[in-house]
C-alpha cells in the first residue's frame, strides 16, 4: 500500500550490520554498537556478535541460538542468499516448513567483515581474547575478515567454508549468486576495502594460516598488549597499515564435501524409492560434482598418449631422436633400398653439409669399441680437424660426444619406412634399460635489446639477435634488454638436433632437458662495458675471455645454422608459392577448368592423444589459412588466437593401419601399397612448405629454425581452396587432401585435418541451413566415447560462415607442457597417476605428502588444477578440462567470423600471468555476437564485411562496382535490390 510502518525495535541498538529475511522472520547479525557511559568515541564504538530474529507474522523479536562455527563479533560483512531451484530438485530428505516461501534462500553466505574489538575497559589481554574466541583469536590480529561461513536456514546451523586458496581480508564486498547446479554454486564476489597484496610482504605468519602476508606486521595498534607488540615497532614499519579499496571482480565456487555429498546420494536413493518429495539441505540441491565426477572418470575417457611409429608420424618425436629425414623413402620390398643410400666413401672434412647426418664409426683403434657404431654428426672442429660425433643414449656406448676424424666416417644406411617393428624393438629395449630413446626438451633463454635500428618491434627473435649496430648497444644500454624464455617439446630436425647438441648449456647435452642461452650481439659486445645496470646476470655470464670466447663460437655456429637454413627455406618459399599460383591459373585455362566446390568438409584431429579431441566443420574454400586459423579454428577448438605462432603443410596419410608392419600379418599386395603410401607420404615431407605468418611477436617463434625452418609461406595470400585444387594437388586414393596443422610451436598441438569435397547435391545439404556461407562445424569429440547423436542435428537459421554441429573433448589448456605433459596431469587430476615435488606450488614441504594421488577435497589437487588448468587463457573456467561445451564453442564460432580480421604481430600483447593466490578467478570475459551490419549504412566498412550476414572472412567484392563485400554468390543475390541502384551509379560515374 506504499506506506511505511515501523516495526518494533530490537534489543540492541547497532549499525553496519546485515540482514536477511526467510521463513516470515527477519534475520539480523552482528553490527556496531556504542558504549554510552564511555566518553572517547573511539573507545565506545565495537563489533557485537548479536544474532537476532524479527517474526514478520507475530512481531516478536528472540535471541537466535548459534549451532556450528561461530560467526563472532563482525560488522561490515557481505550477505548473500542462495537460492536453489527447487523446480529441478525432485528428491529431498526434510519436509519444507509451513512457513516456507518459493522465494526464501536455503542458506546465507557471509563472507569477510569488519571487527572493531571492545575497548571500554582498556585493551584486552591475550587471555580475555583467547576465552572469547578460542582458537580463532589469532585471527583478529587484523581488523579485516577473510572467514567465508554459511548460515543454514532449516537447521539454524554455521558452517565455516575452507577455502582451497587462503583469501585476502576483505570488508563490505558485494556479491551475486550466478546460478546453482551440477555440486556447485557459483557466486561473484568484488570490491570491499582491506588489506591488499600491493601492501603486503612477501614473508608469510604460520600462526594465521595465511599466505602472502607477514599480519604480525599489520597489528592494530590496540593488540599491542595481546601480541607483545612495541608500539615504535609498529610505527616505524615500512608497510603501511592503511587500507585498500579493491576493484576486483571474482568468481567463486562454492560446494560440499565428497562424505557429505555421498551422505546426500544415500539419503536421496532412499527417498527416491519411498516416493518422498522433502527439501534437501546440502547447499546445492544436487548431489554431483564437477569436481568429483572428473576425478572419478573412466580410465577409456582420460587422455593417453598414442604414438604412431612411422617416419611421418607427427607423433614420433616423443619417443624416438629420429626424423623423417633418418629414413629412405625410395625402399620398395622389389628393389630394396637405393642404391646410394650407403656411401662407401669418407666424408670429406669440413663439409656443411653433413651436419646432422647419421654417420657410422670404422677403424678406430682409441676407442675401438665404438667401430660400427651408429651416430650423428656435429660441427666440424677446426682445432681438432674432426668431426663431433653424436651418440644416442640407445646405441651402445652412448650417450656421448666423441670427435672422430672424417676418414673414419662413414654414412650410414637410413632406416627404412616400413620399420615399424624394429623400432618397437628399439623402444621396448630403452624401456628395459630406463634409457632415453627421444631427443631432450629443449630450455631456450634469450638476452634482446629490446630497441632497434628501425624501432620495428615485429622482428622475430633471432632476428633480433642479429642487431649489432652501435646505436643499438647503445640504446639497451639506456633502455634495457628483454629477457625471454620457453620450452620446446616438439620434433627436432635432424641439423637442428647436432648444432643443440653442440652448443647446449652445462653438460645438458643429454639431459631430459636441454638448456640453450642466446645473448644478442649487441649485449655481447657491451660485456666489455664497466656499467650495464640492466642486465647484470648476462653480464657476469659474459664476463672473462674464456666465457665469452665459448660463447662466442656457439653464437656463431647456430646463427650460421640459421642463416643458411633461411636463405635456403625462403628460396623453397617461393618456389613453392608460385607453384601454387601457377597452378591455379592452369586449373582456370583448362578446356574443362577445375572450380572449387561451394563447401569443403574439415575433420580436424588432435595428434597424439586418446580418446580423440576431434572437430568436424563446413567451410568455405575462399577462407585464407590465416583467417581459417584465428577465426575458425581457434574457437572450435578452444584455442586462444593471436597468442602462439601457427603453421600449416600439406602431407600423405603416412601412418601405419593396426596391425601392419607385423610379419604374417600381412599379403605381399597390401605389403607394397603400404610402402607406396608411407614412400609418398614421406616424400611430401621432403617437398612440402609450411604456410603460416610472416611476421609474429609469439615467444614460441624462437622455435621456428627447430623444424619449421627458417621461412613459411604467406598464409595471408593463400586459401584453403589453392591448396586443394590444382592440376596436381596431393590427393589419396579417397580424394582427400591432409594438412597438418601446428598450434603453438612450443608446447607443439600438432593436428591432423582432413579436407573432403562436400557436395551440394547429395544428401549432405540437409545438415545445413540454408544462409551457411563460410564455414560450419558439423561435429567434434574428444575426451569420452562417442555419443548417439542420430544424425546432424537441426542448424540455426542465422548460420553463416561457421558453425559448430557436434563436438565432444576439451581443449588442452595452452603453455602446459605438450601432449605428454597434458596426459600425465590428466592422470594425476583423476587420481590415475601420484603427485611429484614439481607438481605442486605449496610452499609448505611439511604439509605435502608427494608420491601420493591426490583428490579434489586435498589443497594439493586445487594448486595442481590451478597451475596447469586453469591458470591458462583458455581454461578459466571451474568445470571439467575433459568436457567440451558445444553451444559455447558455436557462439565463439559465430562471435569470431564477426569479429576484425585477425592479423599475426601482436601476440606479445596476450602474455600474463593469472595469480590464484586468492583461490578466485575472474570468468567474466564472455564475448557476445555482433550484430549483422544495417545495409543501409555500410560507410566505415563495405568493403570489409558482408553486407548480408556481417561476416568479415572469405569476403569477395561486387565485380561490378568493387565497393561492396559478400561472402558468397547467395547473399550477393539477396541483396542485389538493395544494391543494383547504388552498382549501377558507381558504374556509370566510373566510366565518366
Amino acid at each position: 500500500n506504499f506506506k511505511w510502518s515501523a516495526l518494533k525495535c530490537g534489543f540492541v541498538e547497532r549499525h553496519c550490520h546485515g540482514m536477511w529475511a526467510a521463513h516470515d522472520k527477519l534475520y539480523i547479525l552482528g553490527g556496531r554498537t556504542i558504549h554510552t557511559n564511555v566518553n572517547n568515541p573511539i573507545k565506545a564504538s565495537h563489533s557485537i556478535c548479536d544474532f537476532d530474529s524479527y517474526d514478520i507474522q507475530t512481531k516478536i523479536w528472540r535471541k537466535e541460538q548459534v549451532f556450528g562455527d561461530a560467526p563472532h563479533d563482525i560488522s561490515e560483512y557481505t550477505v548473500l542468499p542462495i537460492h536453489h531451484d527447487h523446480d529441478h530438485d525432485h528428491t529431498h530428505t526434510n519436509p519444507p516448513p509451513s512457513n516456507t516461501h518459493p522465494d526464501d534462500p536455503s542458506c546465507v553466505i557471509v563472507w569477510g567483515g569488519y571487527t572493531e574489538v571492545d575497548q571500554s575497559a582498556g585493551p584486552p589481554s591475550f587471555e580475555s581474547m583467547q576465552n572469547k574466541y578460542g582458537d580463532d583469536c589469532h585471527d583478529f590480529k587484523i581488523p579485516y575478515r577473510n572467514r567465508l561461513l554459511r548460515f543454514d536456514i532449516s537447521t539454524n546451523s554455521w558452517t565455516l567454508l575452507k577455502p582451497t586458496r587462503e583469501l585476502l581480508p576483505k570488508a563490505q564486498s558485494f556479491a551475486a549468486d550466478i546460478s546453482s547446479g551440477h555440486g556447485q554454486t557459483r557466486l561473484l564476489v568484488g570490491g570491499g576495502y582491506g588489506y591488499g597484496i600491493n601492501c603486503t610482504p612477501d614473508t608469510s605468519d604460520n600462526k594465521t594460516g595465511m599466505k602472502g602476508m607477514d599480519f604480525m606486521d599489520f597489528v592494530d595498534p590496540v593488540f599491542k598488549e595481546v601480541f607483545d607488540r612495541n608500539m615504535s615497532e609498529i610505527g616505524n614499519n615500512e608497510h603501511s597499515t592503511s587500507p585498500v579499496a579493491s576493484q576486483n571482480i571474482y568468481e567463486v565456487t562454492i560446494a560440499d564435501e565428497r562424505s557429505f555429498v555421498k551422505d546426500i546420494d544415500e539419503k536421496q536413493g532412499s527417498n527416491s524409492q519411498s516416493g518422498s518429495n522433502s527439501n534437501s539441505n546440502n547447499l546445492i540441491g544436487q548431489s554431483s560434482r564437477w569436481a568429483w565426477d572428473f576425478f572419478d572418470s573412466s580410465s577409456d575417457k582420460i587422455p593417453a598418449l598414442q604414438v604412431d611409429l612411422a617416419p611421418c608420424s607427427p607423433t614420433l618425436h616423443t619417443v624416438l631422436d629420429l626424423t623423417y629425414q633418418d629414413f629412405d623413402f625410395s625402399y620398395t620390398p622389389s628393389l630394396g633400398s637405393s642404391a646410394n643410400s650407403l656411401s662407401p666413401d669418407t666424408l670429406p672434412p669440413n663439409d656443411v653439409s653433413t651436419l646432422g647426418v647419421r654417420v657410422k664409426m670404422v677403424d678406430l683403434k682409441g676407442r675401438s669399441d665404438l667401430n660400427g657404431q651408429v651416430a650423428r654428426c656435429g660441427p666440424w672442429l677446426v682445432d681438432q680437424q674432426r668431426y663431433q660425433v653424436f651418440l644416442s643414449a640407445y646405441e651402445p656406448g652412448g650417450p656421448a660426444i666423441v670427435s672422430v676424424k672424417p676418414l673414419n666416417l662413414r654414412v650410414a644406411k637410413p632406416w627404412n619406412v616400413c620399420d615399424g617393428h624394429k623400432l618397437c624393438d628399439l623402444l621396448q629395449k630403452c624401456e628395459n634399460t630406463n634409457l632415453c630413446s627421444r631427443f631432450p626438451v629443449v630450455s631456450m633463454h634469450m638476452a634482446l635489446p629490446s630497441v632497434t635500428d628501425s624501432g620495428n618491434k615485429k622482428l622475430s627473435p633471432f632476428d633480433r639477435l642479429e642487431l649489432k649496430s652501435p646505436a643499438v648497444s647503445e640504446k639497451a644500454e639506456k633502455e634495457g634488454y628483454m629477457l625471454i624464455s620457453d620450452t620446446y617439446h616438439g620434433p627436432v630436425s635432424a641439423k637442428a638436433q647436432a648444432v643443440l647438441r653442440a652448443i647446449a648449456e652445462n653438460n645438458t647435452t643429454f639431459k631430459h632437458t636441454m638448456v640453450c642461452m642466446f645473448f644478442s650481439t649487441a649485449i655481447t659486445n657491451a660485456a666489455n662495458t664497466k656499467t650495464t645496470n640492466n642486465l647484470p646476470q648476462c653480464k657476469s655470464d659474459l664476463k672473462g675471455h674464456k666465457a665469452r670466447q665459448s660463447h662466442l663460437q656457439k653464437h656463431e655456429l647456430f646463427t650460421k645454422f640459421y642463416r643458411d637454413l633461411k636463405r635456403t627455406d625462403s628460396q623453397r618459399v617461393k618456389l613453392f608459392e608460385a607453384h601454387l599460383a601457377s597452378e591455379k591459373q592452369t586449373a582456370a585455362l583448362q578446356t574443362q577448368p577445375v572450380v572449387p566446390p561451394k563447401w569443403f568438409k574439415i575433420t580436424v584431429s588432435l595428434d597424439g592423444i586418446i580418446p580423440k579431441i576431434q572437430r568436424e566443420l563446413i567451410v568455405s574454400p575462399n577462407i585464407s589459412m590465416q583467417n581459417l586459423h584465428h577465426q575458425v579454428l581457434c574457437p572450435a577448438i578452444g584455442w586462444t588466437n593471436n597468442f602462439h605462432c601457427y603453421a600449416f603443410r600439406r602431407i600423405g596419410k603416412g601412418l601405419e593401419p593396426e596391425g601392419t608392419g607385423v610379419p604374417g600379418k600381412e599379403n605381399d599386395q597390401s605389403k607394397e601399397m603400404r610402402y607406396q603410401t608411407l614412400n609418398r607420404a614421406c616424400q611430401m615431407m621432403h617437398e612440402e612448405c609450411w604456410i603460416g605468418p610472416k611476421t609474429s611477436t609469439a615467444l614460441d617463434t624462437m622455435f621456428q629454425p627447430l623444424y619449421i625452418g627458417g621461412a613459411m609461406a604467406n598464409d595471408k595470400k593463400l586459401s584453403l581452396g589453392d591448396l586443394c585444387y590444382g592440376t596436381n594437388t596431393p590427393m589419396n586414393e579417397r580424394g582427400e587432401t591432409n594438412l597438418q596443422y601446428v598450434h603453438d610451436f612450443g608446447d607443439w598441438w600438432s593436428h591432423t585435418i582432413t579436407i573432403t569435397t562436400f557436395d551440394d547435391k547429395t544428401e549432405d545439404i540437409q545438415a545445413l541451413p540454408a544462409n551457411v556461407s563460410v564455414a560450419h562445424l558439423l561435429s567434434g569429440r574428444g575426451g569420452c566415447p562417442p555419443e548417439d547423436i542420430g544424425g546432424y542435428p537441426t542448424l540455426p537459421a542465422n548460420v553463416s560462415v561457421a558453425h559448430l554441429l557436434s563436438g565432444r573433448g576439451g581443449c588442452p589448456p595452452e603453455d602446459i607442457g605438450g601432449v605428454s605433459k597434458y596426459c600425465r596431469t590428466m592422470a594425476q587430476l583423476t587420481g590415475k597417476l601420484s603427485l611429484t615435488a614439481n607438481d605442486s606450488n605449496t610452499t609448505d614441504s611439511n604439509r605435502t605428502n608427494y608420491n601420493k594421488t591426490v583428490q579434489p577435497s586435498s589443497k594439493e589437487w586445487w594448486d595442481l588444477l590451478n597451475s596447469e588448468v586453469r591458470a591458462k587463457l583458455n581454461w578459466t573456467a571451474l568445470s571439467s578440462p575433459l568436457d567440451f561445451d558445444l553451444e559455447a564453442a558455436r557462439s565463439n564460432v559465430e562471435t569470431a567470423i564477426r569479429l576484425p580480421k585477425q592479423a599475426s604481430g601482436n601476440e606479445r600483447d596476450k602474455l600474463t600471468n593469472r595469480d590464484f593466490k586468492t583461490g578466485l578467478a575472474s570468468e567474466t570475459n564472455h564475448t557476445t555476437i555482433p550484430q549483422a551490419p544495417n545495409p543501409q549504412d555500410r560507410t566505415d566498412f563495405k568493403k570489409t564485411v558482408c553486407a548480408v550476414c556481417g561476416v568479415t572472412v572469405a569476403l569477395k567484392l561486387c565485380n561490378g562496382c568493387k565497393s561492396i563485400a559478400f561472402c558468397g554468390r547467395e547473399h550477393q543475390m539477396k541483396h542485389w535490390p538493395v544494391h543494383k541502384v547504388e552498382c549501377k551509379r558507381i558504374q556509370k560515374e566510373r566510366k565518366k
